[in-house]
């Protein structure tokens, strides 16, 4: 089965469109990217995979990839002084009933630091006013996750590459501001739902799947991973307007 998240700024008693999930496999037609695949570890209980390494980017775009439109001299990409037993600490899931995304308490300081030096302010989760030009600046972070070799294509958006020449076959997710950040109307503040607090097993929750869908594969040990903007409302429009050209062509 997969899912697909997006994030939905309003609410409604009659119910609120937050994605697509489908039963059987995957569904192409929410596909942005190429579908890359991360080693599952378990094959029984939580969804466990592997960060081998995190980075911070700036002037990249919301993308693992970078996208028309964005200039490369002008992309900073630095990665977080962390080792991958500090990042995993004991084990790291993929788990759609948290919320949020909690890493191991262990990397927060080195996290802190190089988020100071790239944008000079203090990262916390507390709640601050920004403008929409503020969270566009801030940083996109980048998790690199395990992959077996020869489970993807190696001319296929959105791999390591030349970023880690040791596990260019790696896949890079993307988690952007628009999906770490979470905005209050109530206070017309925004704070950070990414959390290094954690002792024991880290957690990438649903801010961290939005905007990709997930193809949670337990038969052959994968998870994949397609960037998506999940709308699911469009496919149904598409379908019903399909429909109704057939039954006037009748």
């Amino acid at each position: 089965f997969s899912l697909c998240f997006l994030r939905q700024n309003r609410a409604s008693r009659s119910g609120t469109p937050a994605g697509a999930m489908t039963m059987g496999g995957t569904d192409i037609r929410l596909h942005r990217s190429k579908m890359l695949y991360v080693d599952q570890l378990k094959d029984t209980g939580w969804y466990t995979i592997r960060i081998r390494k995190m980075y911070l980017r700036l002037n990249g775009g919301e993308s693992s990839f970078l996208e028309k439109g964005y200039d490369p001299d002008r992309v900073i990409v630095k990665q977080v002084d962390v080792t991958e037993e500090d990042i995993n600490h004991k084990q790291t899931i993929v788990d759609s009933g948290t919320t949020d995304t909690y890493i191991s308490e262990d990397i927060a300081k080195p996290f802190q630091k190089l988020w100071k030096e790239l944008t000079g302010t203090n990262y916390n989760n507390k709640h601050h006013h920004l403008s929409e030009k503020q969270v566009e600046n801030l940083p996109t972070v980048l998790f690199q996750l395990k992959a077996d070799p020869g489970l993807n294509d190696k001319s296929s958006p959105g791999l390591a590459g030349d970023l880690d020449p040791s596990f260019p076959m790696d896949v890079i997710i993307a988690m952007p501001p628009s999906h770490y950040l979470e905005y209050s109307k109530k206070t017309n503040r925004y704070a950070s739902r990414l959390y290094f607090d954690r002792e024991g097993q880290g957690t990438l929750g649903a801010n961290f799947m939005m905007g990709h869908e997930i193809l949670f594969d337990i038969e052959n040990q994968v998870l994949g991973f397609s960037e998506s903007d999940c709308d699911y409302s469009s496919l149904k429009d598409e379908e019903e307007e399909s429909r109704e050209e057939e039954d006037s062509s009748e």
